[in-house]
């Protein structure tokens, strides 16, 4: 016992310092940084992998593959632009390797038309991505929603913001 009454079994002294615990958390924190910076520092390593959601049943929306990856339509003031991203017909290309395809119509009836075509080519993809001008009236914008859906057949029609 020292004068104080307390017992000196369990004390050290300050000048018996355990740097074990020190050198233990930075091994550990290394563990976790070293793979974590050797994987975003080589882009060979990283890998893309597209984002589903599930549908009300329970299941996933596949991936579309067919060689039309992405319709738009943009509507402008003077009419429409309808662009269409096509994968190239090269043997190696894969998703995002494509050239886009892009038509100023002015009706609405040309769209309607050209999407036919488009749809043609692609039976398959159900995808369509709309931008509305700040201009067009939001009337007008969901006839032009219901046309797609209902009459065009396109089950997911993604509405943009308008530029």
């Amino acid at each position: 016992m020292n004068p104080n009454g307390v017992s000196s079994l369990f004390r050290r002294n300050r000048s018996e310092s355990d740097v074990r615990s020190a050198f233990f958390a930075m091994a550990s924190l290394m563990m976790i940084l070293l793979p974590t910076l050797l994987m975003v520092t080589n882009p060979q390593k990283i890998v893309t992998v597209p984002l589903s959601l599930s549908k009300a049943t329970g299941t996933f929306t596949p991936t579309h593959t067919g060689p039309v990856e992405k319709i738009k339509l943009i509507a402008t003031l003077e009419g429409f632009v309808v662009e269409m991203d096509v994968r190239k017909s090269d043997v190696l290309a894969s998703t995002g390797n494509t050239e886009t395809k892009s038509w100023n119509l002015t009706t609405w009836t040309e769209v309607q038309d050209r999407l036919q075509q488009i749809q043609s080519i692609d039976p398959q993809q159900q995808k369509i991505y709309l931008r509305p001008t700040p201009t067009h009236d939001a009337q007008t914008v969901i006839q032009w929603l219901d046309q797609l859906q209902l009459i065009l057949g396109f089950t997911d029609v993604v509405l943009e913001h308008p530029q």
